[in-house]
């Protein structure tokens, strides 16, 4: 009986909280809920810069139960959307969707539209919900010094805020393969979140407005910082790393060149698409220019 409590002591512990952490010093096993917790006394808890540059005690691994905290955590947000959707982004959706003026014999039609505007608002609201809540997982990134990126090959463990970004997002896709299911049907769902919202309200301009703040930052980010990343895959990971053959799984080691290869050609590929989707965010751009107004272009007919 012991044995078995002890079993579902273990499972619960890894759906709620990190699994595989050791002590960086003694390497023995650590609690992952002090681990957070002391991390985040350690930043919250200062002033300055200098003071937040933190050195973790405690140091993650892979670990297969890693999977039971994605996917409870992704039920979690199932959950919490539900629980939110019904009390607050509704009913505020209510509040501040813009009403449309029904033509002479199309009052149905007008509020078929006006309550898919509610909801497709409260949609965008919780999804704005999640995008803050993954900024605030601040992860350090070495924009200006990416040979940090391959110093030390291959990384086999990492302190708890970089894995918990990782299983965060794990489990926001978990999440999302069921709201897919729940949320209006369209062709594609939208990057312009903030931008959808105001226009549901009939913020045109502000829309618009909203709409040259992503494209500022859809083209720093998509296709600037972006190439600095392929730039280093290409030139610095090889200068870095020596090849080896074949893939070891056991170490982690899978730095061989037809590896390298791979992952080139399916970076290039990705910048290939989001060239595409820039050259759909021109168009829009255009219409903006002329008055028009920002419409997503991705957009299917049924959708506003």
């Amino acid at each position: 009986m012991a044995h078995v409590c002890s079993r579902v002591h273990s499972a619960t512990h890894a759906c709620l909280f990190l699994s595989g952490g050791t002590d960086s010093a003694t390497g023995k096993v650590h609690n992952g809920l002090a681990s957070a917790w002391n991390w985040a006394g350690h930043v919250f808890g200062k002033t300055s810069a200098s003071d937040v540059a933190y050195t973790p005690s405690v140091l993650y691994k892979r670990d297969p139960r890693d999977v039971l905290f994605a996917v409870t955590w992704g039920i979690v947000l199932l959950a919490l959307r539900g629980v939110l959707m019904s009390t607050l982004l509704l009913p505020v959706a209510r509040r501040l969707v813009k009403r449309p003026l029904p033509e002479k014999g199309l009052q149905a039609g007008h509020l078929r539209k006006y309550h898919r505007s509610i909801d497709r608002f409260a949609e965008q609201f919780w999804i704005c919900i999640l995008y803050a809540t993954s900024l605030a997982l601040v992860v350090p990134f070495w924009l200006w010094n990416p040979e940090q990126l391959w110093i030390g090959y291959p990384h086999t463990t990492m302190d708890g805020l970089t894995k918990a970004v990782y299983l965060w997002e794990a489990s926001n896709y978990i999440h999302q393969l069921f709201v897919i299911n729940i949320e209006a049907r369209r062709s594609d769902y939208l990057q312009m979140t903030l931008a959808k919202m105001l226009k549901y309200m009939g913020w045109q301009t502000t829309c618009d407005a909203m709409f040259g703040a992503f494209m500022i930052s859809w083209t720093i980010t998509r296709h600037i910082c972006y190439m600095f990343v392929m730039m280093t895959c290409i030139y610095d990971a090889p200068r870095l790393i020596p090849y080896r053959s074949p893939v070891d799984l056991r170490t982690g080691y899978a730095f061989t060149p037809v590896v390298y290869v791979v992952f080139i050609t399916l970076l290039a590929v990705l910048q290939s698409i989001l060239l595409v989707w820039f050259g759909m965010i021109l168009k829009v751009t255009y219409r903006v220019l002329t008055n028009a107004g920002a419409i997503d272009s991705r957009s299917d007919d049924d959708s506003d």
